[in-house]
């Protein structure tokens, strides 16, 4: 999987709904020139922006990533990773969130 493809399925979309950068950059909280690094893939497109942007779009992750195969053991493995490192990302988030309300508490 070619992150390159993936950029360009997400330009396709974006422009087949009509969204500009600064559409895009707003619903991400990013600025328009931030989102265009991303899809000109000037920075890195992190998973967790992935999965960001392609709730935005309401394209399904897996056609995102074209895995519509899944007898193919490597796009499996593929999501897989995917899917584990969105939920550390989450599981990192949710344990700043407590320690934030904690210290919120403090004060």
């Amino acid at each position: 999987m070619e992150v390159r493809k993936i950029l360009e399925r997400i330009t396709k979309k974006r422009k087949k709904k009509g969204y500009s950068y600064e559409n895009m950059a707003e619903e991400l909280a990013l600025s328009p020139s931030g989102y265009r690094k991303i899809e000109t893939g000037e920075t890195k497109l992190l998973v967790e922006r992935m999965f960001q942007i392609a709730t935005v779009l309401d394209i399904p992750i897996k056609k995102l990533l074209d895995i519509e195969e899944p007898e193919k053991n490597e796009n499996k493995e593929v999501l897989k990773k995917l899917i584990a490192s969105y939920e550390n990302l989450l599981k990192e988030k949710e344990e700043q969130i407590a320690s934030l309300k904690e210290n919120i508490k403090k004060r």
